[in-house]
């Protein structure tokens, strides 16, 4: 279940709108009703009524969610920080810096995220305070040196980040560090940079490196080929079929692109199988097209850069020592580079210059890339304020999702959908929730989430017409409960003995308890002995939201507190077996 509601955060997309349902009085929860609740003395009370108000008001709920920053027994800090980076305003920014200064955890990350959104002037000086708080953990400051990249003054930023990155030489490891640190250095200071990452990886091991190395690539546009590799029984890659398998999926001319002389040098050094060999003809190659392309984007170079920093001895030596995994990455990573300058396109920059123009967008979204799949959408939904170029938008996704091509075709086509709040293609939507890909089930079951109140009918109707999977009726389940209307209560105490048969109770009961009904009281209590922990969580929220009595109230907190000590520590990974030295494995 906590898996499941890491993939189904319970906040909202950001600039959501008021819906029709909620003008029309269709939502369980007035505004009015929660400002109260907001103010309860029980903090899942109050984090619950910030998370309602957040969802289903987001314009108004600003002033209302903002003293829950500091609130660390509701848990809200995060969250309420990433509202007020859509709708916060400079009032905000006092205590979004006793947020930063204060709070613990993920919040001073997030906080410093809303305050370089709203133009606050001295992120820097902030970031540089946070040097040596001993309270924050290696999290918390990932997300704080990541934020600082982003919004900070580049010089500035740079010189703060590097203090930062020096006295906890392991941020670096983090994947988002990794992404906005190396897309934004110069490329001559790559070497450096990677020497430090090399001597963090060198204790925590192989699945960093891994993870690290994927977060650089994603902050240079170049997409990961690792999916696409085939590999012959001595477990070496094949070239050229590896090649044919990427012009495929990413509609390029990759080999023409290359030319044949660097085709048969690469061919000859795969076949060797060697790591020294096969990443001193990819640099090469990187490096030869870096030159060709001029200096004209410093995307390019810093592409080379990264490729000719891990194609350094040392560096190979101690990745080879971290076992065939890490070997097997780095190939993968340098192959990526030499694939991305052969048919190079700085995506980001084209995105940048469309601005606001929805054909330009919507061209930029045909390129088969991953590189904008974090952007693309929402500047797409930005740019369809009126309904036809919503409805050319709408379109334009459906035809996309409806394609044969790769996933990351129906990701991109489906965060549109979701961000337009295209309920009338729901149905489309609902079926890629059994798709065998489950980063596209995700997708859609965040699209699922963000279409709003209106989601109930369809999801009922799929329901009935069909009996979903129980994956996709995980996505069904919490898409319904986050839409907080009179018609997701009556569905789910429908179908709530159907629900819990076909799914775990306590995961049923933990959405279910979203909505707050005091209808959902007595159903709760009856089902209290099949997950004393979940489901007796959910009775006491929505008992303490009406101020019921729960006589079962101590035994389901015991059960709650024997629980809490049973999770098991999240352990870091160790250094990893030493490699052989031999050639790399796949």
């Amino acid at each position: 279940m906590a898996d499941h509601r890491r993939r189904n955060p319970r906040r909202p997309p950001q600039r959501q709108t008021l819906g029709g349902a909620a003008r029309k009085g269709l939502l369980l929860w007035r505004y009015e009703a929660l400002a109260r609740h907001i103010r309860h003395e029980d903090p899942d009370v109050r984090s619950w009524a910030a998370s309602r108000l957040i969802r289903h008001y987001p314009a108004n709920a600003s002033d209302l969610v903002a003293p829950l920053l500091l609130d660390e027994a509701s848990g809200m800090g995060e969250a309420v920080a990433e509202h007020l980076a859509g709708y916060g305003t400079a009032r905000h920014i006092p205590l979004l810096e006793r947020g930063f200064r204060h709070a613990g955890g993920m919040v001073p990350g997030a906080c410093l995220e809303t305050l370089g959104g709203l133009g606050f002037a001295t992120v820097e000086e902030l970031a540089a305070s946070s040097v040596h708080r001993a309270e924050l953990d290696e999290p918390g400051y990932a997300a704080i040196v990541a934020a600082l990249v982003r919004h900070g003054d580049p010089a500035a930023a740079r010189e703060v980040a590097s203090a930062l990155i020096t006295s906890q030489p392991v941020l670096l490891c983090d994947p988002a560090v990794a992404r906005e640190v190396f897309a934004r250095l110069n490329p001559a200071d790559y070497t450096a940079y990677l020497s430090r990452l090399r001597e963090a990886l060198a204790w925590r091991g192989a699945d960093h490196a891994a993870r690290a190395l994927q977060g650089i690539l994603d902050g240079l546009e170049v997409d990961d080929v690792g999916w696409l590799l085939h590999t012959d029984r001595r477990n070496l890659v094949e070239l050229g079929r590896t090649l044919k398998s990427f012009d495929a999926a990413y509609d390029a001319e990759t080999r023409a692109c290359m030319g044949a002389e660097w085709l048969e040098r690469m061919e000859t050094a795969f076949r060797d199988g060697s790591l020294p060999v096969v990443a001193r003809v990819l640099d090469e190659f990187c490096r030869q097209r870096a030159e060709e392309l001029g200096g004209s984007d410093p995307l390019a170079g810093r592409v080379a850069a990264l490729a000719s920093g891990l194609a350094e001895s040392r560096m190979l030596e101690d990745l080879e020592r971290m076992g065939p995994g890490a070997a097997s990455q780095t190939v993968v990573t340098l192959l990526s580079c030499a694939l991305k300058l052969a048919s190079f396109r700085s995506l980001r920059r084209e995105m940048q210059r469309a601005g606001g123009n929805l054909d330009k967008l919507l061209a930029l979204a045909q390129v088969e890339s991953t590189a904008l799949m974090d952007r693309l959408p929402a500047a797409i939904a930005d740019a369809a304020p009126d309904e036809a170029s919503r409805e050319r938008a709408v379109g334009f996704a459906v035809e996309m999702l409806g394609r044969r091509g790769p996933w990351y075709g129906r990701i991109l086509a489906l965060e549109i959908l979701g961000r337009l709040q295209a309920v009338e293609e729901a149905h489309e939507v609902i079926q890629c929730l059994s798709d065998h890909h489950e980063v596209v089930s995700e997708a859609a079951g965040r699209a699922l989430e963000r279409m709003g109140p209106g989601v109930v009918g369809p999801i009922r109707n799929a329901y009935h017409s069909h009996p979903p999977e129980a994956e996709a009726l995980e996505w069904m389940v919490a898409a319904l409960c986050q839409a907080g209307t009179r018609e997701s209560l009556a569905f789910v105490l429908e179908h709530m003995e159907d629900l819990v048969t076909t799914l775990d109770p306590g995961f049923v009961c933990d959405w279910v308890s979203v909505l707050g009904a005091p209808e959902l009281i007595p159903v709760f209590r009856d089902l209290l002995e099949t997950d004393v922990t979940s489901v007796g969580r959910a009775l006491l929220l929505v008992s303490a939201i009406h101020n019921r009595m729960v006589p079962e109230e101590e035994r389901i907190r015991q059960a709650m507190e024997q629980a809490q000590g049973e999770d098991d520590p999240e352990l870091d990974g160790g250094a990893g077996e030493p490699g052989s030295g031999g050639p790399y494995l796949m």
